[in-house]
C-alpha cells in the first residue's frame, strides 16, 4: 500500500516538473529578445502593400511587412510605397520574422541632380564690348573680356554623407520610455554604454536594436523635434500615435534629454595673463594721470 502511494507521489511530482518546464519554455518564447533584431541587406526587387522581395547574395528573399513599419529612404522618413525597385535596402525583422524597420538608399541613377549640376552656368556678357558686324568675328580682347567677366566661385567644402546636426548631437544624452495599452518603447544605454532600443506594439510584435542601429533609429525618431521645447513630450506622443494608429492622450511619455549647447570656443592659455597685464597697465596709466594733475 505504501509503495503505491510513493509511486503516485513520484508520478505527481514528475508531472508537476514537466508542467513547470513547459511553462518556462512558453515564457521564454514570449519574453523580450536578448539579442538584436536580425537584418538582411540586398537590392529591392518587388514590392506590394504587405510584402517585399529582396535580392541578396544568397538569392531572393520574401518578407511580410509588419503593421506600422518604419521606413526611411535616403535618410528621410518615407512610406512603403516610396520605395522603388533597385533601391539598396537593409531590412530589420521583429520577433515574428516580419520587416519592422527598413532603411533604403536610392540607386545613383535615381537620385535627381541639383540644378547647378544639371546645366552649365551661363557665360556673363561683356560689359563694354562694342557691337560687332555680322561678318566680323569677335576679337581676342573681347573674348578675353567675356571669359573674365564672371569670376569662378571659390570651391566649397565637399560633403560626405550625413553631416552632424543638432538632432544627432542632442540625441547623445537621451533616455525615453513610452507606455500605453500593450505598447512600450524604451531607449537607453546598456551596461557597456551601448545604445539599446526595444519596441513592443500591438499587431507589430517586438523589435530590438542595439549600438549604432539603435542610435540612428532614435535620431530619425527625433527628427526636427527640439528636446528643450516644453511641448516636446506631447509632440513626440502625437508622432508615435500617428505611426501606430493610437490615441496620443493614452501614451505616457517619460523623456530625459540634455538640451543641446554649442561648445565654448577654446580659451587661450595666455588669456588670464593678458587680462591681468591689461588691468595693471590701466592702473599705471591712471596713477600717472593723477600725478600730472
Amino acid at each position: 500500500m505504501m509503495n503505491k502511494k510513493r509511486i503516485k507521489l513520484v508520478l505527481l511530482s514528475l508531472a508537476a516538473v514537466a508542467m513547470l518546464l513547459c511553462g518556462l519554455s512558453a515564457y521564454a518564447a514570449t519574453s523580450s529578445e536578448t539579442t538584436a533584431a536580425t537584418a538582411v541587406t540586398g537590392t529591392l526587387q518587388a514590392l506590394t502593400d504587405h510584402s517585399l522581395t529582396v535580392h541578396t547574395e544568397a538569392g531572393d528573399r520574401n518578407f511580410t511587412v509588419a503593421q506600422s513599419v518604419w521606413v526611411y529612404r535616403n535618410e528621410q522618413s518615407a512610406k512603403l510605397a516610396d520605395l522603388a525597385a533597385g533601391d539598396r535596402v537593409e531590412v530589420f525583422m521583429n520577433n515574428k520574422n516580419q520587416a519592422a524597420y527598413i532603411k533604403a538608399t536610392a540607386e545613383a541613377s535615381a537620385i535627381p541632380t541639383s540644378s547647378s549640376e544639371a546645366a552649365p552656368a551661363p557665360s556673363a556678357p561683356s560689359a563694354t564690348a562694342t557691337p560687332a558686324t555680322p561678318t566680323t568675328s569677335p576679337t581676342a580682347e573681347a573674348t578675353a573680356s567675356a571669359s573674365t567677366a564672371a569670376p569662378t566661385p571659390a570651391p566649397t567644402t565637399p560633403t560626405t554623407g550625413k553631416q552632424p546636426d543638432k538632432e544627432d548631437q542632442q540625441a547623445d544624452d537621451v533616455e525615453l520610455d513610452v507606455k500605453g495599452e500593450h505598447f512600450n518603447i524604451h531607449i537607453g544605454r546598456t551596461k557597456d554604454a551601448q545604445w539599446d532600443l526595444t519596441i513592443q506594439a500591438p499587431q507589430a510584435g517586438k523589435f530590438h536594436l542595439t549600438g549604432d542601429d539603435a542610435r540612428e533609429w532614435c535620431a530619425n525618431l527625433l527628427g526636427a523635434l527640439d528636446l528643450s521645447d516644453p511641448n516636446a513630450k506631447q509632440i513626440l506622443a502625437q508622432k508615435l500615435a500617428t505611426q501606430y494608429h493610437m490615441d496620443a492622450r493614452k501614451l505616457n511619455v517619460n523623456l530625459k534629454a540634455s538640451a543641446y549647447k554649442a561648445p565654448n570656443p577654446p580659451k587661450s592659455p595666455n588669456a588670464d595673463r593678458d587680462s591681468h597685464q591689461g588691468r595693471g597697465s590701466d592702473k599705471q596709466k591712471h596713477e600717472k594721470h593723477d600725478g600730472r594733475d
